[in-house]
């Protein structure tokens, strides 16, 4: 069979029957396929299916095609079954995703209630405008019934959600990163710590689980909490950064699953700032965050002074090539002064911790963003990455607040001159009280050799490094 006796086949396949289809469709598609016509190929199969009557036949050649299918799947797999009723498609991804079975969240998370939190989602090879049409066409809906989704859960993400939107703090808000069509974040609605927020999550990670959304060393998990849990208490801040500021290297190591590096993306867009923070603290340990210029004052001290020739583009401006010969005074003045300020003030966020969208001294407060999480296909992984981000908000107020038995733990978590290992037990146990330590113990364990580490030790060190091989600057 050649190329031409394949394309009159296919523009004739109206006339064909089920029997007929069936007889010579699998001839058709290696054809295709042993010629490179791969697109060409998958196409057929969308035709295919689309003109099979029997709706048994038309659910066995999906269950056999497009798990295989490698690019562009989901859209091929929605056109073909885009002229059923939502009751056959129902009937389809019930078969097709029964691995994939709902079950819902049955106790709160190991952090205060009173927390706000918001998590962003970064993902790949996954068109936003066909998670779009999802929602729009209904199909969506059809989805989560398929998977169990409760009734409530399904109304609250279809009502809740929306595309291309800012500030809409609400809302589950779907965007894309600029310069890629095919790379969207999925930001979460401001939630706390309750049963039908973690099953609202889990529903939005059983959503993207099942479209196939795709993860790699550039996406990101952040998570953001909201700053008025610490009450104006800039003790509660201070508190947070003297912590992370002693363990930042392993903070770094226990931010992912057990056995899973960083990702290599994060030397750029979640940099060290354990350096910053110490000379921050010897330079004038009762800053305060009450007026706009404190906050830029804060926001150069913290996220900025070792990183000012990031914010230039051009390495030949006469300002780039100077700022080695700088005071610290000169060049906080330079950071005032450049251009484009508020640009340049949202590509200070590329920090571990990013204060960027704090707003102290205002009745709304802002949020605090965490930047070393990879983002992965595992919610067990993300909820643990949650409870540890909201332990550390839960116990920087506690100590602000003079809570005796954490001050002890906190004052041995500055010990020095003691091995890593020693550290970590150490800030486990300032930071919990239960089995929760072993997750985090396990995941420094997987790692805790290997050398792209290495790039995040900064400032002075706050403990000896676990083998010689591993040196602190």
């Amino acid at each position: 069979m050649n190329i031409d006796e394949i394309e009159k086949i296919i523009n004739d396949i109206d006339n064909y029957s089920d029997e007929e289809i069936l007889e010579i469709y699998k001839k058709i598609y290696n054809t295709l396929y042993d010629n490179c016509c791969f697109m060409e190929a998958e196409e057929f199969i969308v035709i295919l299916i689309k003109k099979i009557k029997d709706f048994n036949i038309k659910l066995e050649l999906i269950k056999e095609y497009f798990p295989n299918l490698v690019s562009n799947s989901l859209e091929l797999l929605l056109r073909s079954i885009d002229s059923l009723s939502l009751y056959d498609k129902k009937k389809i991804f019930k078969d097709l995703y029964a691995e994939y079975k709902f079950v819902e969240v049955d106790k709160l998370l190991n952090i205060p209630t009173n927390l706000k939190l918001g998590v962003e989602l970064e993902y790949t090879d996954l068109s936003i405008n066909v998670i779009q049409s999802l929602f729009e066409n209904g199909t969506l809906t059809v989805l989560m019934q398929a998977l169990e989704i409760n009734e409530e859960i399904c109304d609250e993400i279809i009502n809740k959600t929306v595309f291309f939107a800012s500030k809409e703090y609400d809302k589950w808000v779907f965007t894309t990163e600029k310069q890629f069509e095919y790379w969207p974040e999925l930001s979460s609605a401001i939630f706390k710590n309750n049963i039908n927020n973690l099953n609202v999550l889990k529903a939005f990670y059983y959503i993207m689980l099942v479209l196939k959304a795709k993860v790699n060393e550039e996406t990101a998990l952040q998570i953001n909490v909201g700053v008025d849990y610490f009450d104006n208490n800039v003790d509660g801040l201070k508190y947070l950064l003297s912590i992370w500021s002693e363990c930042e290297e392993i903070f770094y190591k226990i931010s992912n699953k057990e056995n899973t590096i960083i990702r290599d993306y994060a030397s750029k867009m979640a940099k060290p700032i354990k350096a910053n923070i110490q000379k921050t603290f010897d330079e004038n340990y009762s800053f305060k965050l009450d007026t706009p210029e404190d906050f830029y004052k804060f926001i150069y001290n913290i996220q900025v002074r070792d990183y000012l020739k990031d914010l230039f583009h051009n390495p030949f401006l006469e300002e780039y090539n100077k700022i080695e010969d700088l005071s610290e005074d000169e060049k906080y003045e330079m950071f005032l002064n450049l251009p484009n300020k508020e640009e340049k003030m949202y590509e200070t966020r590329f920090t571990s911790i990013n204060f960027t969208y704090m707003n102290w001294y205002e009745e709304n407060k802002g949020r605090i963003e965490f930047r070393l999480f990879n983002n992965i296909m595992d919610f067990e992984t993300i909820l643990s990455n949650i409870t540890l981000v909201g332990r550390l908000m839960y116990v920087s107020k506690e100590l602000a607040n003079g809570n005796i038995e954490l001050l002890k733990k906190y004052y041995m978590l500055l010990k020095k001159d003691i091995l890593e290992e020693e550290k970590l037990d150490l800030l486990l146990n300032l930071l919990f009280n239960d089995n929760e330590k072993e997750i985090f113990k396990r995941r420094w364990d997987s790692v805790k050799n290997n050398n792209v580490y290495n790039k995040y030790y900064t400032g002075d060190k706050t403990f000896e490094p676990i083998n010689n091989e591993i040196k602190s600057k």
